[in-house]
Protein backbone atom coordinates (compact mmCIF):
# COMPACT_ATOMS: atom_id res chain seq x y z
CA UNK A 1 0.00 0.00 0.00
CA UNK A 2 1.14 3.50 -1.14
CA UNK A 3 -0.04 7.07 0.30
CA UNK A 4 0.11 8.99 -3.19
CA UNK A 5 0.18 12.90 -2.26
CA UNK A 6 -0.77 14.61 -5.49
CA UNK A 7 0.12 18.52 -5.89
CA UNK A 8 -2.64 20.65 -7.33
CA UNK A 9 -3.29 24.53 -7.77
CA UNK A 10 -5.96 26.58 -9.19
CA UNK A 11 -7.70 25.16 -12.18
CA UNK A 12 -5.32 21.72 -11.98
CA UNK A 13 -6.94 20.37 -15.54
CA UNK A 14 -3.97 19.05 -18.33
CA UNK A 15 -4.19 22.19 -19.89
CA UNK A 16 -3.15 24.88 -16.71
CA UNK A 17 -1.12 21.92 -15.69
CA UNK A 18 1.33 21.77 -19.42
CA UNK A 19 1.33 25.71 -18.97
CA UNK A 20 3.27 26.07 -15.58
CA UNK A 21 6.65 27.05 -15.25
CA UNK A 22 9.09 24.00 -16.24
CA UNK A 23 10.95 25.04 -12.36
CA UNK A 24 7.76 24.80 -10.17
CA UNK A 25 6.65 21.16 -12.11
CA UNK A 26 10.28 19.62 -11.70
CA UNK A 27 10.23 20.87 -7.57
CA UNK A 28 7.03 18.93 -7.61
CA UNK A 29 8.50 16.19 -9.89
CA UNK A 30 11.98 15.88 -7.24
CA UNK A 31 9.39 16.27 -3.70
CA UNK A 32 7.02 13.23 -4.90
CA UNK A 33 9.88 11.00 -6.55
CA UNK A 34 11.73 11.67 -2.88
CA UNK A 35 8.76 11.13 -0.87
CA UNK A 36 8.00 7.57 -2.75
CA UNK A 37 11.76 6.61 -2.75
CA UNK A 38 11.50 7.30 1.20
CA UNK A 39 7.99 5.57 1.35
CA UNK A 40 9.54 2.72 -0.12
CA UNK A 41 12.59 2.19 1.73
CA UNK A 42 11.04 2.74 5.44
CA UNK A 43 7.87 0.82 4.24
CA UNK A 44 4.01 2.39 4.62
CA UNK A 45 3.63 1.75 8.33
CA UNK A 46 6.90 3.54 9.04
CA UNK A 47 6.62 6.22 6.97
CA UNK A 48 3.13 6.95 8.21
CA UNK A 49 4.87 7.20 11.39
CA UNK A 50 7.67 9.44 10.50
CA UNK A 51 4.95 11.65 8.39
CA UNK A 52 2.32 12.44 11.47
CA UNK A 53 5.82 13.04 13.68
CA UNK A 54 6.62 15.68 11.60
CA UNK A 55 2.71 16.93 10.89
CA UNK A 56 2.76 16.87 15.21
CA UNK A 57 6.25 18.82 15.29
CA UNK A 58 5.04 21.47 12.73
CA UNK A 59 1.82 21.91 14.65
CA UNK A 60 3.65 22.45 18.31
CA UNK A 61 5.64 24.89 16.75
CA UNK A 62 2.90 26.92 15.36
CA UNK A 63 1.25 27.00 18.66
CA UNK A 64 4.04 27.91 20.20
CA UNK A 65 4.51 31.07 18.18
CA UNK A 66 1.24 31.88 18.63
CA UNK A 67 1.83 31.66 22.19
CA UNK A 68 4.47 34.17 21.90
CA UNK A 69 2.54 36.40 19.56
CA UNK A 70 -0.52 36.68 21.94
CA UNK A 71 2.26 36.85 25.11
CA UNK A 72 3.83 40.18 23.27
CA UNK A 73 0.34 41.76 22.84
CA UNK A 74 -0.97 41.29 26.23
CA UNK A 75 2.86 42.80 27.60
CA UNK A 76 2.45 45.61 25.05
CA UNK A 77 -1.24 46.14 26.78
CA UNK A 78 -0.28 45.60 29.85
CA UNK A 79 2.52 48.73 28.98
CA UNK A 80 -0.09 50.34 27.70
CA UNK A 81 1.86 50.65 23.71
Amino acid sequence: MYLIIIFAGEGSDDENLNEKDDDTESVYCRLEESRLQLEEELGCEDFLKAYKTVQVGDFIEVQKEKYKESKKKNTSELNGV
